[in-house]
């Protein structure tokens, strides 16, 4: 076991409904992911991380279950937003340029 991966982490994982209803295999194979995904570190405002601590004790699950389960939960959305903020500065900079529905349907071959 990694150092800093505690025995409760890997209990919260494998507690986890999304996994363990499904299959108590899958929860052991996440127990195996777990004990093999990257660490990183962050510093947290103090409020978040009273917030965070008080969530994590009343739940009986570890702070690094939420934290991840917050990242799985909003990344795609921050991801989708700067790729669109990015192509909106590349096309007000001439860089890229947008396609009508018609051509879209010619270029593939789709007009009637």
């Amino acid at each position: 076991m990694r150092p800093g991966l505690t025995t409760q982490a890997l209990k919260a994982w494998a507690e986890n409904p999304f996994f363990s209803n499904r299959c108590p295999i899958r929860a052991i194979l996440v127990l195996h992911e777990v004990c093999h995904m990257p660490a990183i570190s962050i510093r947290l405002p103090d409020d978040l991380s009273e917030r965070l601590q008080k969530l994590a004790k009343r739940t009986g699950r570890t702070k690094t279950f939420y934290v991840v389960e917050a990242i799985h939960e909003h990344l795609e959305e921050m991801e989708d937003l700067y790729i669109a903020e990015k192509r909106l500065i590349d096309l007000r900079a001439g860089r890229s340029r947008t396609h009508t529905l018609e051509e879209v349907e010619r270029e593939l071959g789709l007009a009637d």
